[in-house]
């Protein structure tokens, strides 16, 4: 059996500790903070897209509900329908057993 000196089995494992150091974070390097605003960066572009898909939704489906919603206005036949609404709803509530 050959005998391995103790400075060559210490430089391996010291260089094993190096390699698996640079494999377990790699791009840690030194460029760390360049990385962190980089990627604080990316989320921020990532939300605000987000939020602009969202208010295009939101005005596409104030679209889709019809142009008497957008100007605020109720069309003859929505306000003939809610008057009827609210005199059945009055017969309901004042019905006679609730009359002196």
């Amino acid at each position: 059996m050959k005998k391995i000196p103790c400075k060559s089995i210490l430089l391996a494992l010291l260089l094993l500790a190096g390699v698996a150091g640079a494999h377990a974070d790699p791009g840690r390097g030194g460029g760390g903070r360049q990385q962190d605003q980089a990627q604080q960066r990316y989320d921020g572009e990532r939300d605000t897209r987000r939020e602009m898909q969202r208010n295009e939704r939101n005005a596409g489906d104030a679209n889709a509900r019809g142009p008497s919603r957008n100007t605020g206005r109720m069309t003859p036949e929505e306000r003939s329908a809610l008057r009827r609404q609210i005199n059945e709803a009055g017969q309901d509530i004042y019905s006679g057993k609730y009359k002196r």
